[in-house]
Parts: C-alpha cells; structure tokens; sequence
C-alpha cells in the first residue's frame, strides 16, 4: 500500500506505517488441550497497521 498517500479519515492528517502484525481469531483453548497441533485448528491473518500522530486512530489493511 502506498503510504504517501494515506490519510486519517478523522482529521485528514498523514498516516504513518507501523508494520505488518499477526491477528489471532479463535480460541486459544485449542492450543492449551492439543498443543502445537491445536493451532492449526486457529485462523490468521496479516494485516498492516498505520497510525494517525495527530490523533491516536489507528487503520488496518490486508497486505498486497
């Protein structure tokens, strides 16, 4: 994603990259009861993260 050309969308003010993160969707119980071999059994998913300065808001886009 471009980021030169990403504004916030509360005050229009530039938005900074902050690097790529890992979200975890699901349990962690699966982990817990079966181990390694439970977190095959959780979703993933990457997404990059920019923050506003200005204003603290924060965006989160898949990446390319």
């Amino acid at each position: 994603m471009s980021q030169d050309t990403l504004k916030c969308v509360r005050c229009d003010s530039p938005l900074t990259f902050a690097g790529e993160r890992d979200f975890h969707e699901g349990s962690r119980g699966w982990g817990f009861f079966l181990g390694d071999l439970g977190e095959l059994l959780v979703n993933r998913e990457k997404v990059e993260m920019y923050v506003c300065e200005a204003c603290g808001h924060l965006e989160f886009f898949l990446p390319d």
